[in-house]
């Protein structure tokens, strides 16, 4: 909530104005879809920029689409493609990903990877999922990074433990 007691979106960090406490902000992060609190704290002018942050703002993005279709947006048109079609796009862009990682420019491989990082978002979105859950998912599988027992003879602290 703003100080007029509304609440500020990730969508709406551009206009909240930092000059005022000193250049921090109380925040107080919430899940988009249960609106369960994530984090209570304080930000500043720079957090809105993390890495992290952009991906929820394109999250609820492509929420926002997923619910009023507004015309001429591709999110929503992709979304009323339905989910074979969206699975479709993230074979086609993870394809494409490969091949720009195999032969490619970095440049390729930023641009490639980025179509597919998206349409993975929409994917996830069509079928009611969110990257909250798929960096659990990652989470579960990196446990090992405070304890090694069990892992193959000569892994790294970075041992990645695939599904099954």
């Amino acid at each position: 909530m703003n100080t007029a007691g509304t609440q500020i979106t990730l969508l709406d960090l551009h206009e909240v104005n930092f000059d005022t406490g000193n250049g921090l902000l109380p925040a107080v992060v919430q899940h988009a879809a249960s609106a369960t609190v994530l984090m209570v704290g304080y930000m500043n002018r720079e957090a809105p920029d993390d890495p992290m942050a952009f991906l929820a703002r394109l999250e609820e993005v492509i929420g926002v689409r997923m619910a009023t279709r507004p015309d001429g947006s591709y999110t929503a048109k992709l979304l009323a493609s339905g989910s074979t079609h969206i699975a479709q796009k993230v074979g086609e862009e993870g394809i494409e990903a490969a091949l720009a990682g195999a032969g490619g420019s970095d440049h390729e491989v930023i641009e490639e990877v980025s179509d597919l990082l998206y349409h993975v978002m929409v994917m996830l979105r069509a079928r009611g999922l969110t990257l909250e859950r798929v960096t659990g998912e990652l989470k579960r599988r990196h446990a090992n990074l405070h304890s090694l027992a069990g892992s193959p003879p000569g892994a790294s602290p970075d041992y990645f433990s695939p599904a099954t």
